[in-house]
């Protein structure tokens, strides 16, 4: 039996505005109203400022979690939502995100995560081998 049990949103940010990399006043306010258009509930966060750059948050969210990691100079972000919820309008709220972050560009993969939804190690084994 296939039973999807959540969504995993894997983006990659780049050509990202410095400023907001480095200010996490600027990206948690952005993560706070991303928590508040999907009507998230925030149950926990963590955060670090690096020195000389950069910033790390972690939130949890009764749904999951939401991770962001930005390397200023280099303008890019990596960012993972993860969510059980498959009803809410994910990836509009994603878009809008990547524009307040003023990114030039991204990548996003979206994983379906749940039970019986991936290979077996020997089946991945076969597969290396053909390649």
């Amino acid at each position: 039996m296939k039973k999807i049990l959540g969504r995993h949103f894997i983006l990659e940010l780049m050509g990202c505005d410095f400023e907001i990399l480095d200010n996490y006043n600027k990206i948690n306010n952005i993560l706070e109203e991303f928590c508040i258009n999907l009507d998230l509930a925030k149950i926990g966060q963590l955060h670090h400022k690096f020195q000389p750059q950069g910033v790390t948050i972690v939130i949890g969210i009764t749904e999951s979690h939401i991770s962001i990691h930005t390397w200023p100079e280099f303008g890019y972000a990596a960012l993972d939502i993860f969510t059980c919820n498959m009803e809410k309008d994910f990836e509009t709220q994603i878009f809008d995100l990547i524009n307040k972050m003023k990114c030039k560009e991204y990548n996003l993969k979206v994983l379906s995560r749940g039970i019986n939804n991936s290979k077996s190690v020997k089946e991945e084994e076969k597969e290396d081998e053909r390649t």
